[in-house]
C-alpha cells in the first residue's frame, strides 16, 4: 500500500464513530432475587435466634436446677460433693482406689435411668 491509499483508508475509518455501550438488560430476574434473599436471611436469623434461646434455657435448667431437682426425687441421694476432675478420676482408676468406684456409683445413680417406673424398659428387660 502506498501513502495515498493509506491516507484514504485512514480517512475512511475516521468516518465511523464508535457507539456507546448499552447497559445490560436487568430483566425480571433482578427484582425476583432480592426478596427471596432477604426472606432467606430473615429465616436463618430467626432459626438461629430460636435455637440459641432454647439452648440457653436448656443450659440454665441443667446448671441451675440440678441439686433441687434431685432432692425432690425419692431414693436419689443428694451428694453435695463436687465431682472429681477427669485427671484425678483417671489416676484413681489406674491405681484401683475405692474413690473411683464411689464416683462411678454416684454418677450411675445420678445420670442413668432407674427401674422405678412401670413403663421402664430397663424394668422389663430385668424381668427376663
Amino acid at each position: 500500500m502506498n501513502d495515498e491509499e493509506q491516507s484514504k483508508f485512514e480517512a475512511f475509518l475516521r468516518e465511523f464513530e464508535p457507539r456507546r455501550r448499552r447497559p445490560l438488560p436487568l430483566g425480571d430476574r433482578a427484582w425476583r432475587y432480592g426478596p427471596r434473599l432477604a426472606a432467606a436471611a430473615v429465616l436463618i436469623l430467626v432459626v438461629g435466634a430460636a435455637s440459641l434461646w432454647i439452648g440457653m434455657r436448656h443450659f440454665a435448667r441443667r446448671s441451675g436446677g440440678g441439686p433441687q431437682a434431685t432432692a425432690k426425687i425419692p431414693g436419689v441421694s443428694t451428694n453435695q460433693n463436687p465431682p472429681i476432675s477427669t485427671l484425678a478420676l483417671t489416676r484413681a482408676a489406674l491405681d484401683g482406689s475405692p474413690e473411683f468406684d464411689k464416683e462411678m456409683d454416684s454418677l450411675a445413680r445420678r445420670d442413668l435411668p432407674g427401674f422405678n417406673s412401670k413403663e421402664s424398659m430397663l424394668r422389663v428387660l430385668a424381668k427376663e
